[in-house]
């Protein structure tokens, strides 16, 4: 049993809100890590940052109000240069649940609340109800965060700072964790991309994997998918996909391994040329090309080292046909989809070698190599 996919997909299984409070999510945390450690290095920073400030009343916090948008007045040495495309996708998608409160300072000699972060946001309220609606600007009341800064280079660190340091933006793990919890808990969600993602997650917990990322510490762990580019494709790969994959890495190594990098891509390129052939794969197909791979590998199938092999039998190949031992001149040339047509190919080859005689591997993919790679170069090698 893989323990930490099983508790990595636990929590994706809620139907309902699961509520904690602040103590309990330090504990959540904290504490299953042991990376108390890490916190110990960030107050030590703190306390350096901070000398003699160890109570609430020590500092100063943001306050918040409201403004009429007539007082409000923007420094534009501040403000990056606006931008109208994404002032358009504003006012498209506006929505007051959706509305970010201005951030301000009070300039101290002329008392101006002066806006450091929200332009485009202001802009798109003056267009919708002054513009558009004709109210009077001073009747556009909007609610603001008034920031403790005392002068203009503190309104632009900050304002630097929000933007960067200060602000974590979603990784492709955190959209997904999204559209899983918003499928099994929020009901009545439609949206065709969330439910597709929902039932791919279904087809990695069943296999004993799970999807993750840098941030959690556990991409080495078996069954960890951390490239998810492909897998969560929208467009070009569908549940099919998926669901073949998961299937085909429980028979390859029963998830007792991460996947690696680049193997998502290579399967998937395989597995779409054999739906371009009209090759049926179901659980019996994808258990003998998996067998097949095996018996070249021994039972230990590392996708990267067959990648790489490609990418030196193909350089051999060019060169005794080109005299030049540089891909850079060959079809597809070093490039990453030069890589992977070498590899798709590749793969075919080396399927085929131990693939049992009543099960097709695709015939209309070859990049190259003649048509046929040669028999010398595939697994296992002759030392």
């Amino acid at each position: 049993m893989n323990h930490v996919a099983e508790e990595r997909n636990k929590q994706l299984q809620s139907t309902d809100s699961r509520y904690v409070n602040i103590a309990e999510r330090y504990i959540e945390t904290i504490v299953p890590r042991d990376q108390t450690y890490i916190i110990e290095k960030a107050l030590e920073v703190f306390k350096k940052n901070n000398p003699g400030k160890m109570k609430w009343e020590d500092f100063e916090f943001p306050t918040v109000g409201y403004s009429n948008l007539h007082e409000l007045v923007m420094d534009v040495t501040i403000q990056r240069f606006s931008d109208i495309e994404h002032l358009a996708g504003i006012i498209k998608r506006f929505d007051p649940c959706q509305f970010n409160p201005i951030k301000v300072w009070k300039e101290p000699v002329t008392g101006k609340i002066v806006a450091w972060e929200g332009q485009h946001t202001s802009l798109a309220v003056h267009i919708i109800f002054h513009l558009l609606m004709g109210m009077p600007l001073e009747e556009i009341i909007i609610p603001i965060i008034i920031y403790p800064i005392k002068n203009r280079a503190q309104a632009r660190q900050v304002f630097i700072n929000d933007n960067t340091t200060n602000r974590k933006s979603f990784e492709s793990v955190d959209v997904l964790i999204q559209h899983v919890m918003g499928v099994r808990t929020d009901g009545n969600i439609t949206d065709p991309i969330w439910i597709l993602n929902e039932r791919k997650q279904q087809e990695l917990e069943k296999a004993g994997m799970f999807f993750t990322s840098e941030t959690f510490g556990d991409t080495a762990e078996n069954g960890a998918l951390s490239n998810m580019t492909e897998f969560f494709d929208k467009s070009e790969f569908g549940l099919k996909y998926a669901e073949a994959f998961c299937k085909y890495f429980t028979k390859i190594c029963q998830a007792k391994r991460p996947v690696a990098s680049a193997e998502v891509w290579l399967i998937f390129n395989y597995l779409k040329q054999c739906y371009a052939e009209n090759i049926v794969v179901d659980d019996a197909y994808i258990d003998a090309f998996c067998k097949s791979l095996n018996v070249a590998f021994n039972n230990n199938f590392k996708p990267e080292m067959l990648i790489n092999h490609a990418t030196d039998s193909y350089r051999r190949w060019w060169t005794d046909i080109s005299g030049f031992d540089d891909l850079r001149s060959s079809p597809g040339g070093n490039t990453a989809d030069g890589k992977k047509f070498r590899a798709t190919t590749f793969l075919i080859a080396q399927i085929a070698k131990n693939m049992p005689k009543n099960f097709a591997v695709p015939q209309k993919y070859h990049f190259h190599w003649n048509g046929k790679v040669p028999v010398e170069d595939l697994f296992p090698r002759p030392f």
